[in-house]
């Protein structure tokens, strides 16, 4: 089932809506549930939504990747950079 999060903070940033997830506004439930009711009428869109969701982890949230950022944090902070990238180099 994809992800219905509140439209504020990483969440917002973490889910393309309609593509990997749904948002909400947040302390909205009235738009929560129609969120919720939308996943349970669009059972077509889910599956797309499911696949999208898979690829977008696969591609940015790996071990591998992570450890690519990390690196890249560290070798920020050893250069003295004052605003870090999280981006891998």
């Amino acid at each position: 089932m994809p992800v219905v999060a509140s439209n504020i903070g990483s969440q917002s940033s973490l889910i393309k809506h309609q593509k990997t997830g749904l948002h909400f506004r947040p302390g909205d439930a009235q738009d929560l549930a129609e969120q919720v009711f939308w996943i349970l009428n669009h059972t077509d869109k889910v599956s797309a939504m499911k696949a999208a969701a898979r690829k977008e982890f696969e591609k940015q949230y790996t071990a591998e990747e992570n450890y690519k950022i990390l690196m890249n944090i560290y070798t920020q902070v050893l250069r003295g950079e004052k605003s870090l990238s999280l981006g891998s180099s």
